[in-house]
């Protein structure tokens, strides 16, 4: 009895460290993926890569083809050949891979040159050339107005709407923006006292307002229409922006009033 209770410990001893042994061997057994290449689907013939073996969550260098693309298409490797989504090489290894070297239309960019507005959000930062890209208006700065897309190096300033199919390269493409015109309406005026009197005021101008006479009359100056406190000498960009409320009638038209003291 005594030696069994020496002896036990021993075995226990025994089981312990061949369990440990078992476990751990199975815990940092290394895992192994293959990435098999398939050159099958390009269509000048080549040779494919050799298969890489690598450890899982590995990441792999993608192997280069000798082989040159159709004009207007670049080579990449998709291990989806419904989706052809380039496969991202920094993606760790977790399975076995065949990856295919396919075709697709080369991306090209696009960039907007706006010196005033904000871009419409529809309108892409590339494309490929094979489908059409319609391009939308960006929106205007308060009292401008959009006028036209064109090729930024276009010295002809021709306007675009769309970058048709088959297009190639990178674009850069310049929004234009004009000025809002406004109508000028005066009030306690004849026809006669306004006849050569500007008809329109274009923004970011500054037109000094012309002096009216009338016989037996002193001009006092203008002032708004809907504002008699609000005095006008000219139609400047200050004041038509900061006092839009106050000097606009309607949604367009400058409204003005000529103010008359009879002569005594």
């Amino acid at each position: 009895m005594t030696d069994m209770k020496k002896i036990l410990p021993l075995l226990i001893l025994i089981l312990a460290t061949t369990f440990c042994f078992g476990a751990c061997k199975t815990k940092n057994k290394t895992v192994y993926h293959t990435v098999r290449f398939d050159v099958s689907y390009l269509s000048d013939e080549t040779t494919a890569p050799e298969a890489l073996t690598e450890e899982e969550g590995a990441v792999i260098t993608l192997p280069s083809l000798s082989v040159e693309p159709t004009p207007g298409t670049v080579i990449i490797w998709t291990a989806d050949l419904t989706s052809k989504k380039e496969y991202d090489p920094s993606s760790p290894l977790t399975e076995d891979l065949t990856l295919y070297a396919v075709e697709v239309a080369k991306s090209y960019t696009i960039r907007y040159l706006l010196e005033q507005g904000r871009n419409a959000a529809s309108n892409p930062t590339s494309y490929n050339g094979a489908t059409e890209i319609l391009l939308a208006n960006p929106t205007a700065d308060p009292f401008f107005h959009f006028v036209k897309w064109t090729y930024a190096l276009d010295p002809t300033h021709t306007p675009i709407t769309s970058i048709p199919v088959g297009t190639r390269g990178d674009l850069a493409l310049r929004a234009w923006f004009l000025p809002n015109e406004y109508p000028i309406l005066y009030y306690g005026l004849t026809d006669a006292e306004k006849e050569d009197f500007p008809e329109t005021y274009v923004y970011g101008e500054t037109l000094a307002l012309p002096i009216p006479e009338r016989a037996g009359y002193d001009f006092l100056g203008y002032t708004s229409y809907k504002d008699p406190t609000l005095a006008v000498t000219a139609l400047t960009p200050d004041l038509v922006a900061n006092e839009t409320s106050r000097i606009f009638s309607g949604i367009v038209n400058l409204a003005l009033q000529a103010n008359w003291r009879e002569k005594e």
